[in-house]
C-alpha cells in the first residue's frame, strides 16, 4: 500500500511515496483537471503529486470523483501547515486517493492562513 501524507495549508500538498519523473499527463488532457495547480507521476506513471488552492478542493472532488487513479488505496496521513512546515498530525488510517480529495474539500479552507 502506498503511504500518502495530505498537507493542509495555502495550499493542499498531497505527496505520495514514489519518484517522481514527469508532469502527470491528465493535468493537461483532461478538462476535469483544470482546477489542479500541478501534479506529477513517478516512472510507472502512478500519480506521485499534486497540489491546488483549498478554494477549488470541493469543485476537484466532484470534478475528479470517477477518475480511477482516485480509487486507488492508500495509507493518508493528514497535517496541517505553517507555511512549508508541518503542525499538526490531524488524521491517519487506511483510504483511498479520493478520501485525501474529500478532506480536503471539506477541511481545507481552514488551514488556509
Amino acid at each position: 500500500m502506498r503511504k500518502v501524507k495530505l498537507k493542509l495549508g495555502r495550499l493542499v500538498l498531497l505527496d505520495i511515496e514514489g519518484e517522481i519523473g514527469s508532469i502527470y499527463p491528465h493535468v493537461i488532457e483532461n478538462e476535469m483537471w483544470r482546477d489542479v495547480a500541478g501534479a506529477k507521476q513517478n516512472k510507472e506513471g502512478k500519480l506521485t503529486h499534486m497540489f491546488y488552492q483549498p478554494c477549488d478542493a470541493e469543485q476537484i472532488a466532484k470534478d475528479l470523483k470517477d477518475d480511477p487513479v482516485f480509487e486507488e488505496q492508500v495509507h493518508l496521513e493528514v497535517w496541517s501547515l505553517e507555511g512549508k512546515e508541518e503542525i499538526d498530525k490531524l488524521y491517519e488510517f487506511d483510504g483511498t486517493l479520493y478520501d485525501a480529495l474529500l478532506i480536503a474539500s471539506n477541511e481545507g479552507a481552514k488551514y488556509d492562513i
